[in-house]
């Protein structure tokens, strides 16, 4: 029979091996995007787009974890925040479409932070990124559509809550600096770093609502 103290232990261990694995992996994915990126003039030298990527990175990591818990239980069930590996299998189809809709975020981002454009040249020429950045809003469109009442009611309050949460930040932030930019205490933000701030924000508010719910404690 499994103590209190050996569960707590497993639970600490478990965490710490998911706070590394993901320090980790993030570290050397932004220091091999950065590098293969560098050869490319101007483009690191544009906040938006470094933002832009930056943000587009961190989506397409957490995607790559989900999705990749989700299709090997075994490990997911020690690097995902979940009970075991029964859990994963009841919930797979949320999983498993939140992975999709944070990829379909990170292409997006990543397609409009690598197009070309009248200031900048890019990897992606103008036309080829504003195909394949509409094209991941549409199919993110649809799965929002689509799976509008996926989850069960904790996770659908905690959804709206989320936008809810979203709005006081992007006024706190964006809509502080929009102001001062009207005054002339700033500069105005550029259409790719609202874009970055917008969806890292989202990520924010999700962490305070899910968390509020005790949905972050250590599984």
């Amino acid at each position: 029979m499994t103590s209190p103290l050996q569960t707590s232990n497993a639970k600490v261990r478990k965490t710490i091996l998911q706070l590394v694995m993901g320090g980790v992996v993030g570290a050397v994915a932004m220091i091999a995007m950065l590098t293969a990126l560098e050869r490319h003039a101007g483009l690191l030298e544009d906040s938006g787009r470094l933002a832009a990527l930056a943000t587009a990175l961190i989506y397409a990591l957490m995607s790559a974890f989900v999705g990749f818990g989700t299709l090997v239980p075994g490990v997911g069930a020690k690097t995902l925040n979940v009970e075991d590996r029964e859990e994963i299998a009841e919930q797979k189809q949320a999983l498993v479409i939140g992975s999709l809709s944070f990829l379909l975020v990170a292409i997006f981002l990543g397609a409009l932070a690598l197009g070309s454009t009248p200031a900048w040249a890019g990897p992606l020429p103008t036309g080829v990124a504003a195909l394949v950045a509409g094209a991941a809003v549409v199919i993110l469109v649809a799965l929002s559509i689509r799976y509008r009442n996926l989850g069960d009611e904790m996770m659908q309050l905690a959804s709206k809550e989320a936008s809810g949460i979203l709005l006081l930040l992007l006024l706190a932030t964006v809509g502080a600096k929009s102001a001062a930019a009207q005054l002339g205490y700033a500069t105005p933000m550029a259409p790719l770093e609202f874009l970055a701030s917008f969806f890292a924000l989202y990520l924010v508010a999700v962490f305070v609502a899910v968390g509020r719910r005790g949905l972050l404690t250590p599984r």
